[in-house]
């Protein structure tokens, strides 16, 4: 269970900031699931808070998909895989959450 806050503005110019503190957050996650044996993919993670990120925001979406891309690099590195996110606005009460945010 984990809370966050981006400090990032809402438009697509944070998405490099954002991008940043994503990255630091998966780090964190992928270190203690390493600890308690399992892997990111598979671990039971809600997170709840403020992304500061629209859902027309591509990163929204590719976090969806769980990848995080780098925003200056999108055409030319690939992306970081990571553990599904699921926006927990979208999800109905009967459907099971992987991930919140």
């Amino acid at each position: 269970l984990g809370t966050v806050h981006l400090e990032a503005g809402m438009n697509d110019d944070n998405d490099l900031q954002r991008y940043h503190q994503l990255k630091s957050l998966f780090k964190r996650l992928a270190y203690h699931c390493r600890t308690d044996g399992t892997s990111l993919k598979e671990a039971a993670i809600v997170l709840a808070g403020d992304f500061n990120m629209l859902r027309s925001n591509l990163m929204h979406q590719c976090l969806s998909e769980g990848r995080l891309y780098h925003p200056e690099q999108l055409n030319t590195k690939p992306p970081i895989e990571t553990t599904r996110l699921q926006d927990a606005f979208q999800v109905g009460p009967q459907q099971a959450v992987q991930m919140t945010y």
